[in-house]
């Protein structure tokens, strides 16, 4: 039971990553961060399959990270794993509720008729770099930590995990800080798939 999970978890995370990828691609730019090349887009059900989509791929892959857990703990290593998990837990927590703004509040806006393209940009400065701005910022610290501590777990775990344990701890870092370079998010989400196939490659041997 617990390998057959630690394969699942990690499939959805490849898939999410795929996914992603091809979201952020198509649309050529980076959610939530998003200025529609037209109005009527913001208030139509894509926009909003889009931003609520592209959140739930922030979350969803937290299912690999808790394999992770299972892997380090199995090999005398969970402390790192914990400490990090938590930071990946509090840092997408922290982004979220201005990701949520974004998605839920600005296709409402797009519905006023008059000056509706500087309302929307005016207001998605204001989420992102008003008051929520140390928010944005303390989510990427604890979200690029995260990896990191997890990805040094997964090295003195096993040195066959190394290559797996760069690319998970440099996703988090381009995920978080490569908000507005769409290359670099798209790598990050690349860097994701790749080290959650390997890991579930290697790692699974682990469990047995």
């Amino acid at each position: 039971m617990k390998e057959k999970y630690f394969n699942l978890s990690f499939i959805i995370t490849i898939f999410v990553s795929v996914y992603a990828v091809i979201m952020i691609t198509l649309r050529g730019q980076l959610f939530p961060i998003i200025i529609p090349d037209s109005i009527d887009f913001l208030g139509s059900i894509p926009f909003l399959f889009y931003g609520i989509s592209l959140m739930f791929c922030y979350v969803i892959p937290f299912l690999s990270f808790y394999a992770i857990l299972i892997l380090l703990k199995t090999n005398k290593f969970p402390s790192l794993g914990y400490i990090g998990f938590f930071f990946c837990v509090f840092g997408t927590a922290l982004a979220l509720p201005s990701s949520g703004v974004v998605t839920f509040a600005v296709p409402e806006i797009a519905k006023i008729p008059l000056n509706a393209h500087s309302i929307i940009q005016q207001t998605i400065e204001a989420v992102f770099t008003g008051p929520l701005l140390m928010l944005g910022i303390t989510s990427a610290v604890f979200y690029s930590a995260g990896p990191i501590l997890i990805a040094i777990g997964l090295i003195k775990t096993s040195r066959k995990l190394f290559v797996a344990a760069i690319l998970f701890g440099c996703h988090g870092l381009l995920l978080s800080f490569g908000f507005s370079l769409v290359p670099l998010l798209i790598v990050g989400w690349v860097f994701l798939g790749i080290s959650s196939l390997i890991i579930m490659v290697i790692g699974r041997s682990f469990l047995r």
